[in-house]
């Protein structure tokens, strides 16, 4: 787990006054550190719970992003997509083959009807 924090400033568009914004995002993801410093500093004017959202869109992940402003502390908390962009969501795999496909090694699954549909093959192209 990636664990990415930052600190920045937004303009209430009710009031004018300066926010202070802080932002976690935890993902499995690698984010580059320009692309959230960039992402939060387009934030120039907007509401609390837009830039969270924008923000989720933008990154997926869990994120909570805190402020405080005349008093109250605002947190919103997001469960970003984790279906990159481009992609449908078909299904999940355990934790031990996520780790076999992180390591970048060419896989081919085959699902055998004459078992189950929950039972999976795993050809590791190079392996003994």
């Amino acid at each position: 787990m990636n664990i990415y924090r930052h600190k920045f400033y937004s303009v209430c568009p009710n009031n004018s006054a300066i926010i202070a914004y802080e932002l976690e995002i935890a993902t499995t993801d690698v984010i580059q550190v320009e692309h959230i410093v960039t992402a939060c500093a387009i934030e120039k004017s907007a509401f609390h719970e837009d830039i969270a959202d924008r923000l989720a869109e933008r990154f997926g992940g869990q994120q909570t992003l805190r402020a405080h402003h005349h008093g109250v502390d605002i947190e919103s908390r997001r469960n970003g997509s984790a279906t990159p962009k481009g992609f449908k969501s078909v299904g999940h795999i355990s934790n031990v083959h996520a780790r076999i496909l992180s390591t970048g090694v060419a896989v081919r699954t085959h699902i055998d009807p004459a078992y189950s549909e929950n039972t999976v093959e795993l050809f590791v192209k190079g392996s003994e």
